[in-house]
């Protein structure tokens, strides 16, 4: 099952054109951007001297906000290859 699922999986990104990868691609930066903000969000809240702590968490919104849109993006290249 798993090596059914791999190879899918690498059939699907084999026929993926360049603007679809580099869609994915982006999408995928934009969630470890996200996930990387939100431990620094995490860290000013356990640290009792940060003074930014309101506003880490509100770039960690905006950071899961953009990852989303990219997703968006990247799933509207995939369905619809003439964007």
């Amino acid at each position: 099952m798993k090596r059914a699922t791999f190879l899918l999986m690498f059939t699907c990104l084999a026929a993926c054109s360049s603007g679809q990868k580099q869609a994915w691609k982006d999408s995928g930066q934009s969630w470890g951007q996200s996930g990387k903000q939100t431990l620094r969000a995490l860290g000013a809240s356990v640290n009792p001297d940060a003074s930014d702590r309101k506003d880490e968490w509100k770039q960690v919104g905006r950071d899961f906000g953009e990852a989303g849109k990219d997703t968006g993006r990247a799933l509207g290249k995939s369905l619809d290859p003439g964007q």
